[in-house]
């Protein structure tokens, strides 16, 4: 829990080290690992009345390894993750495969189509904090 805590006190440090074709697996192709605990969760609609149907979260996410998410849109789902533990490889629409580790924060918005997976070892832990809509109810 220490380290955990540790690395969410270190400075922003962003780890961008491109993958050799051999190691970049597509996520698709891995067991989906895009299910994390649920932290915390704001009515935004209840703060703002222009953001009515939106939610603001925080999810805690640990993936194991040779999992992943298979390719998805940030379309109206702004999201910010920071890397508590491990390394996550994400691939980016048009750019090469990177490498993040303890201490990184990737920012995905604006329509971005990314897929990530661990192609580690060890697990990886990492904090999502999101807009998105609200649950039907």
């Amino acid at each position: 829990m220490r380290a955990i805590l540790s690395a969410c006190l270190l400075p922003v440090t962003l780890i961008a080290a491109p993958l050799s074709a051999q190691s970049a697996a597509p996520a698709a192709a891995l067991p989906d690992a895009s299910k994390g605990d649920l932290t915390a969760s704001i009515d935004l609609g209840a703060e703002f009345s222009a953001m009515q149907g939106y939610v603001f979260t925080q999810t805690l996410y640990t993936i194991a390894p040779g999992t992943g998410r298979a390719l998805h849109s940030h379309k109206d789902f702004p999201e910010i993750v920071r890397i508590l533990a491990g390394t996550l490889t994400q691939n980016r629409a048009g750019e090469p495969p990177r490498a993040y580790g303890p201490g990184s924060t990737i920012v995905t918005s604006g329509g971005v189509s990314h897929e990530w997976a661990n192609l580690g070892k060890e697990p990886v832990v990492f904090i999502a904090t999101a807009i998105r809509r609200a649950p039907l109810k």
